[in-house]
């Protein structure tokens, strides 16, 4: 037996192990080929195997490297078209889409329409145009809508449809072309859209279903309310046990809570919760839930709700520690505004550190309350700093402590506002009573 047939062997066994779920043994066959064969193509139809491995199981920084190895080592390889295109969906995974676009785009301006690939027995056959440029194609459609470029992302997926009809990525490059119109504000053009996609069950149910969702919500978006609603009811009976239920039944329990009809509110966003089917839609559902509980005045179900959110409790944080400071109950918003302060980012937590000082000259804790008043960033907004510095100063000219209150309201006249006025009145207050 040859070493080239013999190669030919194993990356056939490689394939097959693939096939069968073996991903472990399909590695070692085409490791085992990528580093002795003398078969260039072959060599890179191994390598790129492994980096599809890698980019199947999430590890895309190990199939990005693999992927620009194989550019790297084999410029001119026949199956470079479909390296460029794994490596750009690599980058799209990574979220990288400035390179991932260059990437794509680069391929595109270097593969001509027509070309030759490599077939599993070495030969080099003719095509009217790559599978691989098609999928680059819409991998760059895919690419600009990630990045937030509507505009080129709709360009490049209009132009894709027509001219790829029977393409498997066909169902999604519509959706994709409809969420780009929908996010340029062009409701009636991704309405149209939507309404093809979601002729095309046969190709993807989901898809499908999926862009009925949108026809409605483009129609809601449109002003034509009674005819959105009305739909939305209709999928939440078609598609009930479906993975679009949920933003159907998100959808039409924001629109009552907008309303005011907070019970049907409620009852929408308790389907969502008992479906069970997405934690992320769950959890923004307790916390509609929690809102919706909060505006009727029910606090201690709006609390319940609230502490049931999973992910993201930083979110939720803030609004539990209103509630219990609304409610008198300083100790317990004490330690949910220290919460806030201890995770996430700089939003919102100056305010936090102002409500926890709050908290603590409430509960008669005078000393750690100024203490956070002074800590509240000096870079945070003017509003809530001089207001922390006057509650400050107050609080030391109440303790007597006459050289620290000076010192604050000097701060405050630095600062140059309109309280500055005020601060500087205290101060020769201060002064004549000396």
């Amino acid at each position: 037996m040859s070493g080239s047939f013999s190669d030919r062997i194993s990356y056939g066994l490689g394939l097959s192990y693939l096939k069968s779920g073996n991903t472990e043994q399909a590695l070692k066959e085409f490791s085992s080929l990528a580093d002795s064969s003398k078969d260039d193509s072959l060599r890179v139809s191994a390598l790129a195997e492994i980096a599809g491995v890698y980019l199947e199981s999430g590890e895309n920084k190990k199939a990005i490297g693999i992927y620009e190895d194989i550019l790297k080592d084999y410029p001119d390889c026949a199956n470079c078209g479909y390296v460029y295109s794994g490596l750009g969906l690599a980058l799209l995974k990574s979220r990288e889409y400035i390179r991932a676009i260059e990437v794509l785009k680069s391929a595109i301006a270097k593969y001509p329409d027509t070309s030759t690939s490599l077939s599993i027995n070495g030969e080099r056959s003719r095509t009217t145009e790559s599978p691989a440029r098609e999928t680059i194609n819409f991998y760059l459609g895919m690419a600009y809508y990630e990045q937030g470029d509507f505009l080129n992302s709709y360009m490049q997926l209009r132009s894709f449809v027509p001219r790829y009809p029977q393409s498997a990525h066909k169902a999604r490059a519509l959706n994709l072309q409809g969420l780009s119109l929908k996010s340029l504000g062009r409701f009636q053009d991704a309405y149209e859209i939507f309404k093809q996609a979601a002729s095309m069950s046969a190709q993807d149910a989901k898809l499908s279903a999926r862009a009925e969702f949108e026809m409605a919500d483009c129609l809601y978006s449109l002003g034509r309310i009674e005819e959105a609603l009305s739909k939305l009811e209709y999928l939440r009976s078609k598609y009930s046990s479906s993975e679009v239920s949920s933003a159907v039944l998100w959808r039409l329990a924001e629109h009552y809570f907008q309303e005011n009809k907070l019970d049907l509110s409620r009852r929408y966003l308790l389907d969502i919760i008992q479906s069970g089917q997405d934690p992320s839609a769950r959890d923004d559902a307790y916390y509609l839930l929690g809102r919706a509980f909060e505006k009727d005045g029910r606090y201690e179900e709006a609390l319940e709700a609230f502490k049931k959110i999973e992910r993201d409790k930083q979110k939720v944080y803030p609004k539990i520690a209103d509630i219990y400071k609304s409610s008198g109950n300083f100790p317990e918003a004490a330690s949910y505004y220290r919460k806030v302060l201890q995770e996430g980012g700089l939003e919102g937590k100056a305010e936090a550190r102002f409500n926890l000082a709050e908290c603590l000259e409430e509960a008669g804790q005078l000393d750690e309350a100024v203490i956070e008043y002074r800590a509240i960033n000096p870079d945070a907004d003017k509003d809530i700093l001089v207001k922390g510095l006057l509650r400050a100063a107050k609080i030391y000219e109440d303790k007597e402590d006459i050289q620290k209150a000076i010192e604050t309201y000097e701060k405050i006249v630095s600062l140059e506002v309109e309280e500055s006025k005020f601060a500087q009145e205290r101060l020769l207050e201060i002064q004549n009573h000396k």
